[in-house]
C-alpha cells in the first residue's frame, strides 16, 4: 500500500504510477482533486496496481476547509467528497479513500462497486492526533468501509501486536 497521494500534472502522475507498478505496489493513492485528466492518466498507467483516489484528507476540519474555500459545514464537505468520488470512479478508479463520516453517502451514491478505504481509525476514547474526522473500528464497519487504515495506534503502541488485537476485538 503506497500512500503517496500523487497530485501533479497528468503526465507526471502517469509516469509515477507506472514506476510504482514496476516496484510491485498493490494499492497506490492519488488525489482526486488533481482533476479528471490527471486521474484518467493514472488509470491508464495503473496496470495491476489498484488506484485509490483520496477525496478529502481526514485531517481537514471545518476551519481548514473554510480557509480553502470549500465551506466549513458538514453538508459542504459531503458535497465535495461526493463530487470528487463520483468523478474519480467515472474516470476508472476502483477505490476511494474517505472518512468514515462520508462513506455512507458515497455508498448510497455510488453503490457497492468502489472500494472504500477509511483512515483515521482509533479505539474508543483514544486521542485523534491530527485526524479531524476519525472514528472507531466499529463505526467504520457500520459506515460501509471495505478497508481500514490504522497507523499511529499500532506503530506507536508499546506493544503493536496487542494494539492490533484490540482493534480486531473492537470490530466484533
Amino acid at each position: 500500500f503506497v500512500d503517496v497521494k500523487l497530485h501533479d500534472i497528468p503526465n507526471t502522475v502517469e509516469q509515477a504510477v507506472r514506476g510504482w507498478g514496476k516496484r510491485g505496489a498493490d494499492f497506490l493513492t492519488v488525489h482526486a482533486s488533481g482533476g479528471r485528466k490527471m486521474v484518467e492518466a493514472a488509470c491508464k498507467a495503473a496496470g495491476k496496481v489498484r488506484l485509490l483516489a483520496v477525496t478529502v484528507l481526514t485531517s481537514l476540519g471545518p476551519e481548514e476547509l473554510s480557509e480553502l474555500g470549500w465551506g466549513g459545514k458538514p453538508e459542504d464537505l459531503e458535497a465535495r467528497v461526493l463530487s470528487l468520488g463520483r468523478m474519480a470512479v467515472e474516470s476508472g478508479v476502483p477505490g476511494l479513500v474517505c472518512s468514515l463520516k462520508e462513506a455512507p453517502a458515497l455508498r448510497k451514491s455510488l453503490g457497492s462497486g468502489p472500494l472504500l478505504v477509511c483512515p483515521g481509525i482509533r479505539l474508543p476514547g483514544a486521542a485523534k492526533d491530527d485526524q479531524s474526522r476519525a472514528g472507531t473500528p466499529e463505526e467504520a464497519a457500520k459506515s460501509g468501509a471495505d478497508f481500514l487504515v490504522v497507523g499511529r495506534p499500532v506503530v506507536q503502541a508499546p506493544d503493536p501486536a496487542e494494539a492490533v488485537e484490540k482493534l480486531k476485538e473492537a470490530l466484533g
